[in-house]
């Protein structure tokens, strides 16, 4: 038996509007640290999880930092417990 631990999560300004938007495309931009891309990725893992076959993309100005930005925060902050 797997025990489930629930985290109550707060997303604040655009990170909050970003989560709930039910457009197809949508941009969000701010300072770096704010939480974006730990906002956007919690929304997508959700998407996953409702609607089988879903995709979503992500896009930054500089790829080179997908790696050292994206992924690892997939990794550590939202899949940490897998």
């Amino acid at each position: 038996m797997t025990n489930i631990i629930e985290v109550p999560l707060e997303f604040r300004r655009g990170n909050n509007q970003a989560r709930k938007c039910h457009d197809p495309e949508f941009l969000v931009e701010g300072p770096s640290r704010t939480g974006k891309t730990f906002a956007l990725l919690i929304r997508m893992n959700q998407n996953a999880a409702d609607y089988p076959g879903y995709r979503g993309l992500i896009i930054r100005k500089e790829a080179v930092n997908l790696g050292r930005t994206i992924l690892r925060t997939l990794e550590e902050d939202v899949y940490h417990e897998w």
